[in-house]
């Protein structure tokens, strides 16, 4: 009668150790990939925080930024500088926002080198 009871609490504590094991191996995959995604929510934030410039930006220039940059999401393989000689050239041209865009970018020029004497 004890060798029986001893028996099937022997068999339901191997059935335990069975599921605890099982349940183990599934929190360390859980953990495994709350691990891998923490990692790649940090990459990504700390990729939208560099965008644009090093320095910070005021509120709507930060939008303007990420609007651009989403705008010239259609020249795929392009680098960089060429989607940025594009952006200028179409500043310059006078073609953009009326030609104010290109008397702006004058302005600024004007004063950086006017800060630098």
């Amino acid at each position: 009668m004890w060798q029986e009871q001893a028996i099937k609490a022997s068999a339901k504590l191997e059935e335990v150790e069975q599921n605890l094991s099982s349940v183990s191996k599934k929190l360390a995959e859980y953990n495994r990939q709350l691990k891998s995604k923490k990692l790649l929510i940090q990459y990504n934030n700390n990729k939208d925080s560099n965008e644009c410039a090093s320095s910070p930006l005021p509120d709507d220039a930060a939008i303007v930024c990420s609007a651009i940059e989403m705008a010239f999401s259609f020249l795929k393989g392009k680098h960089a500088s060429t989607k940025a000689k594009i952006l200028v050239e179409s500043i310059m041209s006078g073609k953009l926002f009326k030609g104010e865009a290109d008397k702006a970018v004058n302005e600024v020029m004007r004063q950086y080198i006017r800060s630098l004497f």
